[in-house]
């Protein structure tokens, strides 16, 4: 009889661990569960304090305006001639294309002297900016192109530009008032070292070092020849 419960009570127990993983398992996934919930819920309420912050107009939500914003990017990707609009470049953003997109949002200026918000200096150093080595770390990007933006660093770039105007983030870009007045050189702008200047270009204006050969000295005296042979 003995036996027979040693047997019973070994077959048992590993029901009984069983049955307790299977507990543990299902607590550690309701407490997964809660905390995810948890964290969309404080997301959520971030993003609502965000949007009323960003104080946008009627119908305009935070959403659409990064749809809107990555519809521009693609768009203006596209826009360059030739090789720039095709393959990988199709996908990235120049200065040139970044520009253009800066000016059909009318914060950069149409014509030498127009009206707008910030000044090609100031565009080309951001640019220059969010392409340095090491700042794609900052902005989430994988890119490593200094050339190109991709969509992180154009966001980066066009946050940069807001926080010039005084906005908390990109899509307040896309309902400024018009301009009245052509942007004006800051002093952050001298403080930023102005504008991007190419590479070629640099190297071109870094001084030149002349390398001076030594000529030695002839001796004119017994006692400085005998110590030249010496």
């Amino acid at each position: 009889m003995l036996i027979g419960a040693s047997i019973l009570a070994a077959v048992q127990m590993p029901t009984r661990r069983r049955f307790g993983d299977r507990m543990v398992e299902r607590r550690l996934q309701e407490s997964a569960l809660l905390a995810q919930n948890i964290h969309e819920a404080k997301m959520e309420q971030a993003k609502t304090e965000l949007e009323n912050a960003l104080n946008l107009p009627d119908g305009h939500k935070l959403a659409s305006g990064n749809a809107e914003l990555e519809q521009l990017f693609m768009t203006f990707c596209a826009s360059g001639k030739g090789f720039a609009a095709k393959g990988k470049r199709g996908s990235s953003m120049d200065l040139t294309e970044l520009q253009k997109l800066l000016t059909h949002l009318k914060i950069l200026p149409a014509v030498k002297g127009g009206c707008g918000y910030v000044t090609k200096t100031k565009v080309s150093w951001i640019f220059k900016c969010v392409n340095r080595p090491g700042s794609h770390k900052s902005s989430g990007s994988i890119d490593s192109d200094k050339s190109e933006l991709d969509f992180k660093e154009f966001m980066a770039a066009l946050h940069l530009i807001g926080k010039s105007l005084g906005k908390l983030h990109p899509v307040q870009l896309l309902h400024l008032p018009p301009a009245t007045t052509p942007p004006l050189e800051s002093e952050g702008d001298a403080e930023a070292g102005g504008p991007a200047i190419p590479v070629r270009m640099q190297k071109t204006l870094a001084p030149k070092k002349r390398s001076e050969k030594f000529v030695a000295k002839e001796p004119v005296t017994i006692e400085e020849l005998f110590t030249k042979f010496r």
